[in-house]
Order: C-alpha cells, then sequence, then structure tokens
C-alpha cells in the first residue's frame, strides 16, 4: 500500500506565488522518500504515483475552494484523501493526534517531520475521508456539435444525429440491463430520435466497467460520478459498537457513547459544535440507537440530532437534578469526563441506559432463546419504536419468510418434553455466560496492556530510526569536514610556498636594488617555447637582462631568432652544448661559462657577484671583437685569394 504524506512548507495556495511542499512517500510501511516539491511537481507526483491514501492535516492546502471539482475528478479511482486529525468541524492539533497514536511529535515539529506523521496516520487509518462523489454514476449521451448552421442538408443531418443519440442510448441500457444494474434514464425528446440521454446508475463510478467517455463526429459519452453538493468527510473506519448517545447541547457541546452494555465507550466536548459536527462524530459507531437528553423538554439541537440519525429521543420525565447526575456518573464513569458538560451528557446516557435496560436484556434472552440473535439490530429498533417484543419478533419474522414458524412449533415441543433439561442447561448457560463476562474484562484488560505496549514500541521503533538517520547523517558530517580539511591543509601548504617564494622575489628585488648583486632570469631549456613565456612576462627589461640557461640544447633558428627579440645583454649557458645554428646566430652575445661565475638562485632567479659579472662579460666582449675580427681577416683572405686566382685564369687565355 501506498501511503502520501504532505504538509505545507512555504507560502500559502491563495497567495499568487505557488507555495512549496514536504512530502513523504510510504510504501508498505517504510519510508521510500522525502523530498521537497513545488506545487505543480507535488500534482504531476501524485497524478504519477497514484498512491492508495494521501494524508493530510488540513485539505485546503492542497487547492482552493474554487479548484475542488478539478482536483478530484483528475485523481486516480484508487486514490483516497484521508484528512488525518478530523473532519473540518472537529478538527484537533495534529501533534495531539500524533501522540494519542504513538507518533512522538511536537507543537513545534518541522514541515518535513508534520508530513511524516500525517503519512503515519494514514497508514494507520486514522482520519476522515474527503469525498466530493456520490456512490453513483451518470452517463449523458448527447450531440457532439452544435445544429444551429447549415445548409440545404441542415435538417436530414439533424435528423440523422438525433437517431444516432437515440441508437448508443439503447446499446448502453442493454449493456446496464446484461450487467445487472439498477439505474434510472431521463430522455429528452427530439422529433426524430432523442436530442438527449442520462442514465443514473447506484454504483460508484470504479465499479463501472465497459462504458467508457467517448466523443465521436455526430455522438458524445461522458461517463462521470455524480458530484455531491460540497465536499464531505466521513471517518475512514467506522467503530462496531451499537451505542446510546447523550447529549448536552450550548456554547460548549458535549456527547457521550454508552454501549448496550452500559459501558462508556467516548465523552467529548467542543465549544460552538454544529449538528453537522455532531453528525459526522455519529458516524464513527456501527449505529446510534437512542440519543438522550438531561433536561425535559428536549432542546432542539437534541431532537434534530435524533431525528438526522433515525434513532429514538429519549427524555427524562422532569430535568434530571443534580445530586442525581453526580450519583449517575459516580463510580468507574467518573474518570470519563473532565468538565460540567461531559458529566451532563454522560449522565443523561446513563439515564436512557437504565431506562431501556431491562428491554435491551430481555430482547437479547428472547432471541437467543428462538436461534434469532443476527435479528437483534431489527428487533431493538422496532422495541424502541414502541412494537412489543413479541409484535417486534412476529414481524420480522413474517418479513424474512421462511420456515420460522415451523421452527418455533418445533422448539415449543421440544421445551415441553425436556423441560428439566432445559432448566439444568440454562443455569450453565448463565454461569457460562458470566464466566465469559469475566474473561471479556480480563481480555479487555490485556487489550489495554498491549495497546500501550504497542504504542511505546511504535515510539521506540520510530526513536531508533531517528537515532539511525542521526548516525548516518553525522557519518557524511564527518566525512565532509575530513575533505574540507584535507583541502585547508593542502591550501595552507600552497599558501606558505606562494609566501616563500614571494618572500624569496622580495629578498632578489632587494638584492637586485643593491649595487654589489646583478639579477638573473633562470630559464629551464634553451627552446622556443620557454622563449616564447620569456617574452609574454612583463618582468624582462629590454636591452639590459641577463639569463641563465640550465640546458642550453636544442635550440634551432626560430628559437634563437626570437630570443634575440627580446635585447639580452648577455647569457650564462654552455656553448658547448648549444647547436651550431644557434651559435651563429648568437655569435655577437657575450655568453659566459656557468663555471666562471658562482650563482645564487632565489625562486625563479639567479644572483651573482656584479663586479665580477660585469669583467666576465667586457672579457667575453673583447673575444667576441677578436673573433669578429680573424672572421673579417680570413674573408679578406679569401677574397684576394679569389681574386688571384681569378687574374690567373684570365693571363691564360
Amino acid at each position: 500500500m501506498r501511503v502520501l504524506g504532505i504538509d505545507i512548507l512555504s507560502g500559502s495556495i491563495n497567495s499568487k506565488s505557488r507555495p512549496r511542499y514536504s512530502a513523504v512517500l510510504f510504501e508498505d510501511g517504510e519510508i521510500v522518500l522525502r523530498e521537497e516539491l513545488g506545487y505543480r511537481k507535488l500534482l504531476n507526483f501524485i497524478f504519477m504515483v497514484r498512491p492508495d491514501f494521501i494524508g493530510v492535516d488540513n485539505i485546503f492546502e492542497l487547492f482552493t475552494k474554487k479548484r475542488v471539482r478539478d482536483f478530484f475528478f483528475r485523481l486516480s479511482d484508487k486514490t483516497k484523501v484521508l484528512q488525518v486529525n478530523g473532519a473540518p468541524e472537529r478538527q484537533e492539533p495534529l501533534h495531539v493526534v500524533a501522540r494519542r497514536h504513538g507518533i512522538p511529535i511536537t507543537s513545534r515539529a518541522s514541515s518535513m517531520e508534520e508530513a511524516e506523521a500525517c503519512a503515519r496516520l494514514a497508514n494507520m487509518g486514522v482520519g476522515y475521508l474527503a469525498e466530493l462523489f456520490e456512490d453513483r454514476t451518470e452517463i449523458i449521451v448527447s450531440r457532439a456539435r452544435s445544429m444551429n448552421r447549415g445548409g440545404q442538408s441542415k435538417e436530414r443531418y439533424r435528423r440523422k444525429v438525433h437517431n444516432m443519440v437515440a441508437l448508443n442510448v439503447k446499446i448502453i441500457e442493454q449493456e446496464l440491463r446484461e450487467l445487472g444494474f439498477e439505474y434510472s434514464l431521463d430522455i429528452k425528446k427530439a422529433d426524430s430520435g432523442m436530442a438527449r440521454g442520462a442514465f443514473y446508475i447506484k454504483i460508484p463510478r470504479s465499479e463501472l466497467k465497459g462504458i467508457k467517455s467517448t466523443r465521436g463526429t455526430d455522438v458524445q459519452i461522458k461517463v462521470s460520478p455524480v458530484e455531491k453538493q460540497k465536499l464531505s468527510f466521513k471517518p475512514l473506519r467506522a467503530k462496531e459498537e451499537i451505542v446510546i448517545l447523550g447529549v448536552d447541547p450550548g456554547t460548549t457541546t458535549s456527547i457521550a457513547a454508552l454501549d448496550l452494555g452500559g459501558r462508556a465507550v467516548e465523552v467529548i466536548s467542543q465549544k460552538e459544535l454544529s449538528l453537522e459536527g455532531a453528525l459526522l462524530y455519529a458516524q464513527k459507531f456501527r449505529k446510534v440507537v437512542i440519543v438522550a437528553a438531561d433536561v425535559s423538554p428536549a432542546p432542539r439541537f437534541v431532537s434534530r440530532l435524533a431525528s438526522k440519525l433515525n434513532a429514538q429521543l429519549f427524555v427524562p420525565p422532569t430535568s434530571i437534578p443534580l445530586d442525581e447526575k453526580r450519583k449517575l456518573v459516580e463510580g468507574e464513569l467518573k474518570s470519563f469526563f473532565t468538565n460540567p458538560h461531559e458529566r451532563d451528557s454522560l449522565a443523561a446516557a446513563v439515564k436512557a441506559y437504565k431506562a431501556y435496560r431491562k428491554t435491551i436484556s430481555k430482547l437479547r434472552r428472547r432471541l437467543a432463546e428462538r436461534n434469532l440473535g443476527h435479528l437483534f439490530d431489527e428487533a431493538l429498533f422496532k422495541v424502541l419504536r414502541g412494537d412489543s417484543l413479541e409484535a417486534a419478533l412476529d414481524s420480522l419474522i413474517k418479513e424474512k419468510g421462511g420456515d420460522n414458524e415451523k421452527r418455533e412449533q418445533v422448539f415449543n415441543n421440544i421445551r415441553d418434553e425436556n423441560a428439566g433439561v432445559i432448566k439444568t442447561l440454562r443455569e450453565e448457560i448463565k454461569q457460562l455466560r458470566a464466566m465469559i463476562d469475566e474473561k471479556d474484562m480480563e481480555i479487555n484488560e490485556k487489550e489495554k496492556i498491549i495497546t500501550d505496549i504497542n504504542a511505546k514500541l511504535r515510539y521506540l521503533s520510530s526513536d531508533l530510526g531517528y537515532r539511525v538517520r542521526k548516525e548516518k547523517e553525522i557519518k557524511v558530517r564527518e566525512s565532509k569536514i575530513s575533505y574540507l580539511n584535507r583541502k585547508l591543509m593542502e591550501e595552507k601548504k600552497l599558501r606558505e610556498r606562494i609566501q616563500k617564494e614571494l618572500n624569496q622575489v622580495r629578498r632578489a628585488n632587494l638584492l637586485k636594488s643593491r649595487k654589489e648583486f646583478a639579477l638573473v632570469w633562470v630559464v629551464d631549456k634553451f627552446n622556443l617555447e620557454e622563449i616564447l613565456k620569456l617574452k609574454a612576462t612583463s618582468a624582462v627589461a629590454d636591452g639590459s637582462a641577463l639569463y641563465y640557461f640550465r640546458d642550453a640544447s636544442g635550440a634551432g633558428k626560430n628559437a634563437a631568432e626570437k630570443f634575440l627579440e627580446l635585447e639580452p645583454r648577455a647569457i650564462i649557458a654552455e656553448r658547448k652544448k648549444m647547436s651550431h645554428l644557434a651559435v651563429e646566430i648568437l655569435f655577437t652575445l657575450p655568453v659566459i661559462p656557468p663555471g666562471d661565475i658562482e650563482l645564487s638562485f632565489v625562486g625563479g632567479f639567479a644572483i651573482a657577484e656584479k663586479e665580477k659579472l660585469e669583467k666576465l662579460i667586457s672579457e667575453e666582449k673583447e673575444k667576441i671583437k677578436m673573433r669578429i675580427a680573424e672572421r673579417e681577416g680570413e674573408n679578406l683572405k679569401s677574397i684576394i685569394n679569389k681574386y688571384r686566382d681569378e687574374r690567373k685564369l684570365l693571363l691564360k687565355t
């Protein structure tokens, strides 16, 4: 069984902005979903899941009074809406009803907790069913289009449509007869056939199979439940007792219920209780046979209630005095009332019971003797209406028909022949009944103990579930805290590293500002990628920067040419590892061997002794001049040799 508990989380159904809801779904007694949903998503979820019951503490949180019809028409046939804390006339706070059934929530519970309580109560069958439809179905057969406009064939077409309506009415009538359903039919005749046919069938829509709503070109058939004048409420589970109701009306109205053994079943009191509310309360019981007043004449409220319930009205000969009321409700009955109104209603019920106690007891005995115990309800109703016992029994026997008269004659003969045996058996029966009464009392006490234990078990199980959920949530949060701690440690380490590098850079800048040191840019590899990174760095100063290459191998023509665009002053690198093309392109650039000068590395930079570095650069520049001079001498010598060769060739010719 699927049960959906709903409670409004924020907003209002009557406001322009849509409300939000807390929803808890039970399936076979287990929670399978907890969700916060918007209004549209909630409706779509209800129509998709099709729960057996929807439990709420206020049904008008789901729809406005104008949209009642739309909501119930869209519900599945199997889905019932249950207001768990009573009908609107007799509502109780949700936490009060929940605690009564072993669900531990407070008046300050969250929306999700209240939704869960609604689901649990609905799952237990607690509450009042909200009903908009009667247990009847209507089938309307009518035209599918207007007949106002048309040409020359208008009349012929109209006759055809009316004949089709009449034909469909006859087909449906035949189907209903074959199914054996009781129905009534209202028709609106036309000059040819029927303009409309309406069937009213005495079964709920869900039980009418085989006939569906259809819409054709000419005729439409609409099958729908018969709608009540207004939304009504009735208890989901009625009690099995036949009761006597004592009523004390007024600003605060009290109603007391006694069973036919004189035992108090329930006593309630409520301010401004209407007649409709009292009728709704009476529906909790199997049948109300007597409605009693404590004053004479009976108040109009009491007499109207008796009339509506088709029950016998009991009015004492004179208004019951206060002293007599106290005597009527003394003993065990004292625990059933908490105020004077409840005491007066209970006294009225006890007074009525005592007035009819002998009649009820005698009727039970006579019916048991004739083996007609199953007719007790009907016989009691007739006796209370004024019939004698014999007249009531005779009337029922005639109504039921059969061989009851012959059976009575046989019983009389048996009694005459076995009078002594019957007397003994009656004594034994009397003793056995006394024993049964004692056992019934013991059973009732045991049932109360079992009920208390079950309530405690429900409380403990719900508490255990709460602890399990709490531990699970703690584990999730501890895991999240551990993750955040790890991230925090990583961020701290990163911050420390960056701070360290920042300190090194600051120190390098400080050292650079000092005249005795020179700042050198450190480059890992001499390739195009690293050179492009250098070009993108705004800190490189054109024409004055010094560079140290950790690995000078691998530089090609493009890398060397791009590097020259930075206008470096000098580089510190191993010339032997540089490619031939790089050496050629960087021919005029001072290249200082790393072994000739000591470097101190700080972050991405190096520090060198400025005086020594300047000396090495000067020496390297002198070497460059010498290499240039040598190259120019070799070029001049090559030109002279070439000229000589050309002259010799000319002289020979």
